[in-house]
């Protein structure tokens, strides 16, 4: 595998849903660091993530 390759296949795992292989559409900043979720997720995990910052991917809008 090329460097270049590697690196994209790395960027790509980089931003898939911590929790399923979904494309990761929402960052939450945690005090320990920082999650990555989809949409199904965040919306799963809605009344958990209210005290953390949900910042929103790819032009989404947070779920209120």
């Amino acid at each position: 595998m090329s460097a270049q390759s590697a690196a994209a296949h790395t960027q790509r795992l980089d931003t898939l849903c911590d929790r399923c292989p979904a494309p990761a559409q929402f960052n939450v900043a945690t005090v320990k660091g920082e999650l990555l979720f989809c949409t199904h997720h965040v919306m799963e995990n809605k009344n958990a993530l209210e005290s953390y910052v949900v910042k929103a991917l790819r032009g989404r809008k947070v779920p209120a």
